[in-house]
This record gives C-alpha cells, sequence and structure tokens, in this order.
C-alpha cells in the first residue's frame, strides 16, 4: 500500500508538494491543534493546510517551531 503522504503534485516551476495535508480547519482549542500538528509532521507530513479566516495561525507556526523540522521543508498553503 503507498502511503497518502507521499503522493506529489508536480508544480509549474518544478517543485513538487505533496497532494494531502493537514487540514487546520476549526482547530479552535490551541492546545489539541499544536499536538495534532506536531504529531502529523512527527509522522511525516510536510504540508498543513490553514486559511486566514481558520484564525488559528499563531497555534499553527508554535505547533511547526515546536516540531524541529525547518521551515523550509514545509508546505503551508493557504486559500485566497
Amino acid at each position: 500500500m503507498k502511503d497518502i503522504k507521499n503522493i506529489k503534485i508536480k508544480m509549474n516551476n518544478g517543485t513538487s508538494i505533496p497532494q494531502f495535508g493537514l487540514g487546520t480547519y476549526l482547530m479552535n482549542d490551541e492546545a489539541a491543534a499544536k499536538e495534532a500538528i506536531k504529531y502529523a509532521i512527527s509522522i511525516g507530513y510536510k504540508h498543513i493546510d490553514c486559511a486566514f479566516v481558520y484564525r488559528n495561525q499563531k497555534v499553527v507556526g508554535q505547533a511547526i517551531k515546536e516540531s524541529g523540522v525547518k521551515r523550509e521543508d514545509l508546505f503551508i498553503t493557504s486559500k485566497v
């Protein structure tokens, strides 16, 4: 069985982004959100899906910082 975290989409600039990411919609409980994000990163997720309207940017940023993974090794996507 293929690990879905490793299925990628090639962008026009040649970069490949993981097709599946952790969605952060309705992650309003800061402690639970931080743990979920850190756990997802620890098991290999490299794509975190966000949006300004979710209003959880602070906790997403804190979780990424605490994960120990470099920011440039992650894809943080949003909606316009």
